[in-house]
């Protein structure tokens, strides 16, 4: 079963990607002029035997399994309009997570979502309809511990998360959990 949460898009739309919220990332401004979806499933999914939490999508490309059974009709029917991007969250996981688990799963997702540029770093936007162009960004680092823990840190890319590892995080559980409102719709 999948099912569309407005309530969520409107949280996100109202912490994350809100200019005056405490919890505004700048990096996702792109996402605020883009019709977003959230979208709950029971579909257990793994890819290369990892369970998959959250996926970001662009209707209309790929095609895994939760992809597969997606449709534009689908898509209209569930959210009442079609989504320039769409997040699928675990709904099993979600509704036993934290606040603060769940808020990192979201953005997470979120990163994504990046805006596509041009070959001098410049963003794009679609000419017919003004919005940004995107894409799937694949993530920061991908590596193993054991790797990490024999060679250290021997890119800049694991420099770098190091580096972010060993800052305090901005927000604290506690700021997390003051913030209300995230949809906590079990879909099981």
């Amino acid at each position: 079963m999948m099912e569309a949460c407005p309530e969520l898009t409107d949280h996100i739309h109202n912490t994350i990607l809100s200019p005056t919220h405490k919890m505004f990332n700048p990096v996702h401004l792109h996402l605020n002029e883009l019709d977003l979806g959230f979208l709950f499933t029971n579909i257990e999914n793994s890819t290369k035997g990892q369970r998959i939490l959250g996926q970001a999508k662009i209707p209309g490309s790929g095609g895994d399994a939760w992809g597969v059974g997606m449709t534009n009709l689908f898509l209209i029917e569930r959210f009442g309009y079609f989504p320039d991007a769409l997040i699928i969250l675990n709904g099993i996981w979600f509704s036993g997570a934290t606040n603060l688990q769940r808020y990192a799963l979201i953005e997470h997702e979120l990163f994504h979502i990046a805006q596509k540029t041009d070959q001098y770093g410049l963003p794009q936007w679609d000419d017919e309809t003004g919005k940004p162009k995107i894409k799937i960004q694949g993530h920061d680092v991908e590596e193993f511990i054991g790797v990490v823990s024999r060679y250290g840190t021997y890119s800049p890319e694991l420099a770098q998360m190091k580096g972010a590892m060993m800052k305090e995080p901005e927000f604290t559980i506690g700021e997390i959990d003051g913030i209300c409102g995230s949809c906590k719709r079990k879909v099981a």
